[in-house]
């Protein structure tokens, strides 16, 4: 094999490897994970909500790369607001939700996004959001002097936890 066919087939591989990568970003046969850029993301579940209702995001963030990395939104277009959140129990039945301007993870350490701590709540459902189905999530996380990244990955919806309100607006949560 000539040296230009070499170059070209390890070209065409390349580029293969690239597009293979998008596509797995974007539409990830796992419908609950995503990788990029050294962040991997877990286990992604959304509760079901009627119409109007609000949803709780659940998810882990690894990051395996030796800077910080920065969640700034979660977002669906399922819903009209989304907001990164921290509750000691939301499930408890008297929630204190105190919005979260961002979510740092730090290097080479992973963070879980649940309905206890710190995390995602998605308010005012367009539509209900069914078990079984899946929603897509938009996140948009920075890296130390890098560019915003954003990315959409799907979510399974799961039944919410026992306790979990069902009917949220941005009013009770102080925001």
């Amino acid at each position: 094999m000539s040296r230009t066919s070499r170059w070209s087939l390890a070209a065409t591989a390349a580029l293969c490897c690239v597009v293979v990568g998008a596509l797995l970003i974007s539409r990830s046969s796992s419908p609950a994970a995503a990788t990029s850029r050294g962040i991997d993301v877990q286990a992604a579940t959304v509760t079901s909500a009627p119409r109007g209702g609000s949803s709780a995001v659940s998810l882990t963030l690894r990051n395996t790369t030796s800077h910080e990395i920065v969640l700034q939104s979660v977002t669906s277009r399922t819903t009209l607001h989304s907001m990164l959140e921290f509750d000691v129990n939301m499930c408890a039945g008297d929630t204190s939700m105190a919005p979260l301007p961002n979510i740092v993870v730090t290097p080479h350490s992973s963070q879980t996004l649940s309905t206890s701590g710190v995390g995602v709540m998605l308010m005012d459902a367009r539509s209900p959001l069914v078990v079984g189905t899946t929603v897509p999530l938009n996140v948009s996380i920075s890296e130390a002097g890098s560019p915003s990244l954003h990315f959409t990955l799907r979510a399974r919806v799961v039944r919410p936890p026992r306790g979990l309100p069902q009917r949220m607006s941005m009013e009770d949560t102080g925001a």
